[in-house]
């Protein structure tokens, strides 16, 4: 028996291995706060964390056996400044940051995984550090009274040597090897503008828009028709996104209408695939109500997700979908008891369908969209006694 067993490894594919990882944090933290009496507030801080890390590593497959290790150094500074001023009227806010990160130790080793003969991965000792540097501003006002608010903000972001996954093809044998690359060129910006107001008896009422645009540059790793070598795919994406809402609120009672709509537009440099028009909306409501008497809370909120544009009927959907909860305290509030019914009109789908800078993906669920769930939630304090 135990040579039949063994006879069945695999052995160049299976792998074990012993990692150790010995880390030593260094941070230094330099900040100054200055405030004045006319409602002025200054606030820089600057914070340099340094991580020295040193790894080993055991790594057994087929005919390696070896061990490994390596020292690296993972710096994170950040500069932050905020400024208050008439009052706290006005915030602006900016920061500035730059992260770097090590490939896993995994992805260095000299492996070469043939479970599939038509799939081939191995992997690539020459993997450099990834690092993302950050740059964010806003501004903040509250505009005559404190019922109204608006807010702009825009950050960006420029990533280096982020891992890929590259490949080779060998249209004689038909076998594709897999590896891991640095690729570069990715960055993104992105703008925001925000606007509240509330009103009416004891600001009952409340509306508020948030809208943003954002550009993605995305590179990465493709392969084209025909070709054996991967490309670099390089794909614009512009996203536009408005969500606006409005609110009542009064004693025991809380309704709120909203709507959001997202527009498209992705281009592939490459033939990778089509061009991608197309818009994300919804809308619906939802409501709480309280009956004091009874100490009964219901709460229900209805939404109708709608896709336009994505090409296939399979894409373009309209699901609306209706969830509901009642709720009840008991013993002071300490024990609260809840019955759940979730898409109640049975139209959440276990497909889902996404999109990213690269493409379309589609993923297959296996779940219960629709249910109906009866929880009980205990919250209880401990305080020691005192002497």
């Amino acid at each position: 028996m135990a040579d039949m067993m063994a006879s069945c490894i695999d052995l160049d594919n299976t792998y074990d291995y012993k990692d150790a990882t010995t880390a030593h944090i260094l941070t230094l933290n330099i900040g100054q706060r200055r405030s004045t009496g006319k409602g002025t507030k200054r606030n820089v801080e600057f914070a340099f964390p340094l991580t020295l890390t040193h790894e080993r590593m055991e790594y057994t497959r087929g005919r390696i056996d070896t061990i490994g290790s390596r020292n690296y150094t993972v710096i994170n500074p950040r500069l932050y400044y905020e400024s208050i001023w008439k009052e706290d009227r006005y915030t602006f806010r900016a920061s500035t940051s730059y992260l770097t990160a090590a490939a896993n130790f995994l992805q260095l080793m000299p492996f070469r995984d043939d479970r599939n003969p038509l799939m081939v991965r191995e992997g690539n000792a020459d993997l450099k550090q990834s690092w993302i540097y950050n740059v964010e501003m806003s501004l903040a006002m509250r505009l005559r009274s404190a019922s109204q608010m608006l807010s702009f903000g825009v950050s960006a972001n420029i990533y280096g040597n982020q891992i890929a996954n590259g490949f080779t093809f060998n249209p004689t044998t038909g076998v594709y090897t897999y590896r891991p690359e640095n690729v570069n060129g990715n960055w993104d910006i992105k703008g925001d503008a925000n606007y509240s107001i509330s009103f009416g008896k004891e600001q009952c009422f409340k509306f508020e828009n948030r809208a943003s645009a954002s550009f993605l540059h995305s590179v990465d790793i493709a392969s084209v028709d025909g070709s054996t070598q991967a490309m670099l795919s390089k794909v614009n994406t512009t996203l536009i996104n408005d969500k606006a809402s409005f609110a009542f609120s009064r004693k025991e009672l809380r309704m709120e209408a909203s709507g959001s709509l997202t527009l498209r537009h992705t281009v592939s440099a490459l033939d990778v695939f089509e061009s991608i028009n197309a818009a994300d909306f919804s809308y619906g409501m939802n409501a709480r109500y309280t009956i004091p008497l009874l100490k009964l809370t219901a709460q229900t909120d209805i939404t109708m997700y709608s896709r336009r544009g994505y090409g296939s009927s399979e894409f373009n959907t309209d699901d609306l979908i209706w969830n509901a909860t009642l709720s009840r305290p008991f013993l002071k509030g300490k024990l609260v008891v809840y019955a759940d019914a979730l898409d109640i009109l049975h139209n959440r789908r276990s497909t889902q369908y996404a999109v990213n800078a690269q493409g379309r993906t589609i993923t297959w669920q296996r779940s219960m969209p629709s249910y109906a769930m009866l929880r009980v939630q205990w919250r209880f304090n401990y305080n020691p006694k005192k002497k």
